[in-house]
């Protein structure tokens, strides 16, 4: 990652800009089992609820997360080069990051390696067909510096390409357009209706659960 890559999620995580509804969280930890990694922990949210290893390339985040979650380890790393023997975890997730690496299929292949192969693989993707994708027009701020979402589609195929067998896909509705748009709180409640009853192919950012 660059220096400048680097620096944007560094102020990006000190801000909380990224982080999604405590629920979802919660349906993170309660489906890990066993020893479970949480890749792009960013502060180390699920890991808050669940012990567990969690790891990023952001020495902020992962300073920021020792402090909230300090019974779980945390180690700053590249995704696409994880420092952990084959085989190790029961459960890897992923959340909300795939799309912002620069070869996604390898950091696929790096966790499909650390991960049991029985084991559980919690992901969710960004969705190419967000029914929010032209809101992107209107809040630059929101753009991370490398974005490469993938159709429901897509990410099937390419999951399933890189040996991970997806058993289920949910919309989890896990963002709140109360915490990241600076609108009138009528419009930010009517967004999230909205987003309640949208299909799973307009999701904003599909849950996939191997």
């Amino acid at each position: 990652m660059s220096s400048r890559t680097i620096q944007w999620y560094n102020n990006a995580h000190e801000e909380l800009l990224l982080q999604a509804k405590p629920e979802f969280y919660k349906t993170v930890a309660n489906l890990a089992t066993g020893l479970h990694l949480d890749i792009s922990c960013g502060l180390g949210f699920s890991l808050r609820l669940r012990e567990g290893v969690g790891c990023d390339f952001s020495r902020k985040s992962v300073t920021l997360a020792k402090q909230m979650a300090p019974k779980s380890f945390f180690v700053v790393c590249d995704a696409q080069h994880l420092p952990f023997k084959s085989n190790s975890f029961d459960t890897v997730s992923c959340l909300g990051s795939l799309e912002h690496y620069p070869d996604y299929v390898c950091a696929l292949k790096e966790a499909r390696r650390v991960l049991q192969t029985h084991g559980r693989f919690l992901i969710s993707i960004t969705n190419k067909n967000r029914w929010t994708g032209i809101f992107r027009f209107f809040f630059r701020g929101l753009r991370q510096p490398i974005e490469k979402p993938l159709s429901v589609s897509d990410a099937l195929r390419i999951l399933r390409e890189s040996g991970f067998s997806i058993t289920k896909i949910t919309n989890p509705h896990q963002f709140d357009f109360l915490n990241y748009c600076n609108l009138p709180r009528f419009i930010s409640v009517f967004l999230n209706k909205v987003d309640r009853i949208m299909p799973l192919s307009s999701a904003i950012e599909p849950f996939y659960i191997g």
